[in-house]
């Protein structure tokens, strides 16, 4: 609750208006599209962090680990991609100007959701990626992890698959 309480205190400056969220809807459209037009190849996901602010690079990074490890215990914690995407990607991808009503709000509220849950299992994919380097990253992921990636991109939420 306390890193949920943060992050949603983020103000950034887009188009000249302060906005909530970490990452602009269009950064993550343009990731997703690029992703299914190489076939949704293991590492794109290196793809999306790679433009960003080293500060927010960790921030993100540091959250999808957290989230991550959550689901690798979802026995004990209860949390899955589906459970966690809802809580953290409205403070990702925000929901929209403070003037939008509920209908619009929640559109956001959907839509940043589901990119979540999509951002989260390319975060796991890439983390179960072979490394060249022999790191530790090489070992792949726990098993309750390889279980929610294994048929990716089918179980991606609907919209993620059309991009």
């Amino acid at each position: 609750m306390a890193l949920r309480w943060g992050l949603a205190r983020v103000v950034r400056v887009y188009g000249g208006a302060p906005v909530r969220g970490l990452v602009t809807w269009e950064a993550y459209i343009e990731w997703s599209e690029r992703e299914a037009a190489l076939g949704f190849p293991p590492t794109h996901f290196a793809a999306f962090l790679q433009p960003l602010d080293p500060l927010l690079r960790a921030i993100i990074f540091n959250v999808l680990s957290i989230c991550a490890r959550l689901t690798a215990h979802s026995a004990s914690s209860g949390h899955t991609p589906p459970t966690l995407s809802p809580l953290f990607g409205p403070l990702l991808f925000g929901l929209g100007p403070a003037a939008l009503t509920f209908q619009h709000a929640y559109v956001h509220y959907l839509r940043g959701a589901n990119a979540m849950e999509h951002l989260l299992l390319a975060f796991v994919r890439w983390q179960d990626a072979p490394s060249t380097q022999g790191s530790a990253k090489s070992l792949g992921v726990p098993a309750r992890l390889k279980d929610w990636i294994r048929d990716y991109p089918k179980m991606l939420p609907e919209r993620a698959k059309t991009k």
